[in-house]
C-alpha cells in the first residue's frame, strides 16, 4: 500500500511582500507546491480572512477578504511553488549594479 508523505509536499507559508504579508495554507487543504493557484483554502497573515483568487488573461489577483490587501501576480507563476519563487524575487534586496564617479549607486 502506497502512503504519500505530506511533510515533504505540503505548501509552507509563502512570504508575499517585503512587509511580511504571508499566505498560509489551511491545515486541512493538503495543498502542494505543484498545485495551481486557487487550489485549496489559503489565509492571509494570522488574523485575516481567506483569500479570494481570480484570474485574468495575464494575471492572478489575490485579495484578502478581511483587510483588503491586494497582490497582482503574472499568470505564468501559476502554482504555489512558482508563486513562492516570484515573491522571493520581488522581495529580494536590490543591490546597485555599479557606482558612478560621485560614489552614488547607479541601478
Amino acid at each position: 500500500m502506497y502512503v504519500q508523505s505530506f511533510k515533504e509536499t505540503l505548501v509552507d507559508t509563502i512570504i508575499l511582500t517585503k512587509f511580511q504579508d504571508v499566505l498560509r495554507p489551511d491545515p486541512n487543504s493538503n495543498v502542494t507546491d505543484s498545485d495551481p493557484i486557487g487550489t485549496g483554502i489559503m489565509w492571509h497573515n494570522k488574523a485575516c480572512y481567506c483569500l479570494e483568487i481570480s484570474a485574468t488573461d495575464t494575471h492572478y489577483r489575490l485579495v484578502c477578504k478581511g483587510c483588503g490587501t491586494i497582490l497582482i501576480v503574472p499568470n505564468e507563476f501559476n502554482t504555489y511553488g512558482k508563486l513562492r519563487q516570484w515573491c522571493a524575487e520581488q522581495n529580494a534586496p536590490r543591490l546597485p549594479k555599479q557606482v558612478d564617479s560621485w560614489g552614488e549607486a547607479a541601478y
